[in-house]
């Protein structure tokens, strides 16, 4: 799977917003909003290909919900400042094992543990200008390990966060999706964690409750 991040013309893998595939089915959570992603990096990226990205969520041209998210695959790819359309799900789809035998083929079940860092990243750095270079590589890398995206062991701020999401008892309980990104050609692009709002918000917001969110896919081997 593939992704593209990059401002302009710039490309490079990442497993954060959207998978890459070809979308088949529509998904029941599909909605009519679009979504374009702009860098989120706090300092120049000096080929860093990781989160954290901001998400622009689009409605009728306007922008309604700005919010950052991290690299799921970090072999997808998607481009910079493009719109896409966009399913929420509790999977990325394409992800996982594409074997006949797998239970769910196509579809890549989110980890409990990485809902659990993007919902902590959240809490103290949702904010512009409010992490780090250092903070943001510790928690995308994390991510990743806990994806089985990348093999290589942990060090650091990065050891110190996996080490907290496993010891931690923590479910999900859909409160994080997956927002998985197409092209207009209906070509799944990437697969994006994403915020899912309290009863309460969805009451309020009607239809408009997918709007809310990140979108993160676990990549299962």
């Amino acid at each position: 799977m593939r992704r593209y991040i990059g401002k302009i013309m710039a490309s490079f893998f990442c497993l954060l917003i959207i998978t890459a595939g070809v979308l088949i089915i529509p998904s029941p959570h599909a909605n009519a909003l679009t979504y374009k992603l702009t860098d989120a990096y706090p300092t120049a990226r000096n080929g860093w290909d990781g989160g954290a990205f901001w998400v622009h969520e689009i409605n009728g041209g306007q922008e309604v919900k700005k919010f950052k998210s991290f690299c799921l695959e970090k072999s997808e790819r998607f481009n910079w400042d493009t719109s896409y359309n966009g399913t929420i799900d509790p999977y990325a789809i394409k992800g996982g094992n594409e074997s006949p035998s797998d239970a769910t083929p196509g579809q890549d079940e989110l980890d409990d543990k990485t809902a659990y860092l993007y919902l902590k990243y959240l809490g103290s750095y949702s904010a512009a200008g409010s992490s780090t270079a250092a903070i943001d590589q510790a928690y995308q890398a994390a991510i990743w390990y806990i994806e089985d995206e990348i093999t290589t062991d942990l060090t650091g701020d990065a050891l110190a966060l996996y080490t907290e999401a496993s010891n931690t008892e923590f479910t999900n309980n859909g409160r994080v999706a997956v927002l998985n990104l197409y092209d207009d050609a209906g070509n799944l692009k990437q697969s994006q964690t994403y915020l899912v709002p309290e009863p309460a918000t969805i009451m309020l917001l009607g239809f408009g409750l997918l709007s809310l969110g990140m979108a993160v896919r676990r990549r299962k081997q």
